[in-house]
């Protein structure tokens, strides 16, 4: 499987910007990233998810891939290692970041499958913010993203919380 596979139903939308004096974990991708690939392999897959989440050991080469797939779709890198996460996180952050008419134009390409929201460091944002301060972000994520039916927002995490979020996704 190619990463080209799993990104099929993403287009490139319109360039996105953040405001200035956003949080320092949100970012614009702007210089072209090298990466060389590696094959893919599904573990799981809804026909209908509108999360996908890369897994790997750490040192592996995630947030390379994270950071590419955010330059060549135009999207948003949110290094959530550089965040505490808890009630409010997502929303609050990623709307002072971009204001109102940013969020909602963002969004809208996101749910048309137009641009990607990449998150990245899941499980340092977990050794930071504990567990449940993850599940607090990944609600308001879900809250966020309700009736996306293409994957647009890509989750990066080393194994053990990769299989967390999975989990707490299909509850």
């Amino acid at each position: 499987m190619t990463l080209e596979n799993i990104l099929l139903s993403i287009g490139i939308g319109e360039k996105i910007s953040v405001v200035n004096g956003a949080h320092p974990s949100i970012s614009i991708i702007d210089d072209d990233v090298f990466y060389v690939q590696p094959n893919y392999n599904e573990i799981k897959g809804h026909l209908k998810s509108k999360f996908i989440i890369f897994s790997a050991p750490g040192a592996s080469g995630k947030t390379a891939l994270a950071k590419y797939i955010s330059n060549k779709y135009k999207g948003i890198y949110w290094d959530l290692s550089q965040i505490t996460l808890g009630e409010n996180s997502f929303h609050g952050t990623l709307w002072r970041a971009l204001n109102q008419d940013g969020f909602i134009n963002y969004f809208a390409q996101l749910k048309e499958g137009r641009s990607v929201l990449v998150l990245d460091a899941f499980d340092e944002a977990e050794m930071i913010s504990g567990r449940s301060g993850v599940e607090f972000f990944l609600k308001g994520l879900d809250d966020a993203t309700e009736g996306f039916e293409k994957p647009t927002v890509l989750l990066f995490a080393r194994t053990e919380s990769a299989a967390f979020i999975a989990d707490y996704c299909e509850k």
